[in-house]
């Protein structure tokens, strides 16, 4: 998402704290993973939920895991704020991210989850996953059997 520029004064103010950066207890990430003050991406299905590691996702820009029964892929955007998850069709599926397109051996999905080829306009969209950025110690406060990837 980007900035109503009505209010970019307002948003200035926001900045450290949009970029990690922010230097109060309240605000300020620690750049170390899984800290108390590091960020993580959580997803949820059902039951079971697993953190996936800030760092690790900017690193590999993609992951696929699976959260209980669930294949999953996790996805960041070429921005390297705005990130993305879906359940894969299968555990079998792999993706690559090139320009914040999911790419398989037959499809190509925008990071909406729509297809994109339309010579296959039969081809589903990709079912959304809520995935949360959090600060470590809040996330595994909520979800304390939670696994960690």
């Amino acid at each position: 998402m980007q900035p109503d520029s009505a209010f970019a004064e307002s948003y200035e103010r926001m900045k450290d704290y949009e970029s990690g950066k922010g230097k109060s207890d309240l605000t300020r990430t620690d750049s170390l993973s899984w800290k108390e003050k590091s960020w993580v991406v959580g997803i949820e299905i059902g039951n079971e939920s697993t953190a996936f590691d800030w760092n690790k996702l900017v690193k590999e820009q993609i992951i696929h895991e699976t959260v209980g029964q669930t294949p999953v892929v996790l996805a960041l955007a070429a921005d390297g704020h705005s990130f993305a998850a879906f359940e894969r069709p299968d555990a079998k599926t792999m993706f690559i991210l090139q320009n914040d397109t999911l790419i398989t051996d037959v499809a190509k999905y925008d990071l909406a989850g729509r297809a994109l080829n339309s010579s296959e306009t039969k081809k589903a969209n990709l079912k959304k996953v809520n995935a949360y950025q959090e600060f470590w110690h809040s996330w595994k406060i909520f979800h304390p059997m939670g696994k960690r990837y």
